[in-house]
This record gives C-alpha cells, sequence and structure tokens, in this order.
C-alpha cells in the first residue's frame, strides 16, 4: 500500500508525461482492476486497458495487439 496520490494510475501518468507519450499511446493490462485493486485506478481511468482473469489467456488477450 502506498498513501495518495501514489497508485498505478499515477506512476503510469508520470511515467507518460516524462516521456512524451498520452495515455492513448498506452495499452495497460491487469489483473486486479475490481473494486480496492491495486489496478483499479488504471482500470477506471483514460488509459485503455486489457484484463486478465486466468494468466493462461494472455496470449488470446493481447493477439489483437500484435497484429
Amino acid at each position: 500500500m502506498a498513501p495518495k496520490p501514489y497508485n498505478k494510475y499515477y506512476a503510469l501518468d508520470l511515467y507518460c508525461r516524462e516521456n512524451g507519450l498520452s495515455h492513448e499511446n498506452v495499452v495497460y493490462i491487469g489483473d486486479d482492476y475490481g473494486l480496492g485493486g491495486n489496478d483499479e485506478s488504471v482500470y477506471r481511468s483514460d488509459f485503455a486497458y486489457l484484463t486478465i482473469d486466468d494468466y493462461r489467456d494472455f496470449p488470446n488477450v493481447i493477439m489483437p495487439l500484435l497484429d
């Protein structure tokens, strides 16, 4: 746990700003997106988000990104 504003959204947004990226340049993939999950802040944001509920589905979930 980290105090506000430190969460994955904050870190990813800071990374984008420091590297000249917009949020639309990023696709986040996460598995803990539910209420209170450590990916929730990104899931509820303007970043594109792909959910992974079973790690075995990872190849199928990212396939559209590789085409």
